[in-house]
């Protein structure tokens, strides 16, 4: 699949933006620019993040030991590093915000910044869930259109393991919590209000109440959000929609079980592993595979 920046990529390349000029600057098989490339040519999968982030790591190594690091590039070649490390922390929620913010701090020395800058690397550490900083930054830029983070609180009970963040909409707040998966059947529905295809998933249970019940009844809406809460978006949803109310994933890395974030995914967790899965919802069909799985999840494990 086409990434979004891949576009933007291939016309600077072609421009000859991120030509030999940039390439020149630092040597190695990557440079500045290769990685966002590398990643929009089909590495977009969170569960590719292992293979890929290695290569951002390696590019960054190779700009430090350069003479003069991040300030003996050229501003040519420290926008293409700056989209390196934004496709780093879009795609990979969040991963790499330290070598983010060196990018972003040597912009602003150069009075270089654009306000597009300071929303990516806002957002990078939104993803990888810094939230003192990315509060400190949102108000060392006022006039930047940086999202406003609710307030997080610890829940009780914390446990190891998955957990997520459950929107309090009348006092702005998000709780963690841990999903908590233990003995017993479960459901983890990856899916998102902004999703169609998710929204048409969630109609099909509603209208179906044969399927609902079918499904487990200690189950989580969990919405993959990461550069981006969207607070007031899910909080709205499920005012209005109480029986699926969605929650916001912490941190995905601590969700082993999900090698991608799609939407939506029906996982069924027995004992907290995966037994069935149905991804996708491309019609009425999938109302009978959902319905099979979660037969098949419910029969008792055999000895």
């Amino acid at each position: 699949m086409t990434g979004k920046f891949l576009p933007l990529i291939l016309a600077l390349m072609a421009s000859g933006a991120l030509g030999a000029s940039v390439a020149g600057e630092v040597s190695g098989a990557m440079a500045p620019g290769e990685f966002a490339a590398y990643v929009e040519d089909g590495r977009t999968r969170f569960d590719q993040a292992k293979s890929a982030l290695p290569r951002f790591d390696a590019l960054m190594e190779r700009v430090r030991q350069q003479p003069g690091g991040l300030r003996g590039l050229s501003l040519e070649a420290l926008r293409s590093l700056a989209m390196d490390a934004h496709v780093a922390n879009f795609y990979f929620a969040g991963a790499r915000p330290d070598a983010h913010r060196d990018i972003v701090e040597e912009l602003l020395d150069r009075s270089a910044a654009s306000e597009q800058d300071l929303v990516d690397f806002h957002g990078a550490l939104v993803a990888a869930r810094n939230w003192d900083e990315a509060r400190d930054f949102a108000r060392r830029f006022p006039e930047a259109p940086l999202e406003t983070l609710p307030e997080v609180r610890m829940g009780d009970g914390l446990q190891h393991g998955p957990s997520y963040l459950r929107p309090l909409p009348a006092e702005n707040v998000v709780v963690r919590e841990s999903l908590g998966a233990g003995k017993g059947l479960s459901l983890v529905v990856v899916s998102h209000p902004d999703c169609g295809y998710s929204r048409a998933a969630m109609a099909a249970i509603e209208a179906n109440p044969a399927l609902g019940d079918a499904l487990p009844a200690n189950r989580v809406y969990l919405a993959p959000t990461f550069g981006k809460l969207r607070f007031a978006r899910v909080a709205q949803w499920n005012t209005r929609h109480p029986a699926f109310a969605h929650v916001l994933v912490d941190r995905p890395a601590d969700w082993a079980f999900v090698s991608n974030w799609a939407t939506p995914q029906f996982l069924f967790l027995r004992d907290g592993k995966v037994v069935e899965a149905v991804t996708g919802w491309p019609g009425e069909a999938q109302v009978e595979l959902l319905m099979a799985a979660a037969r098949r999840a419910a029969r008792p494990p055999a000895d």
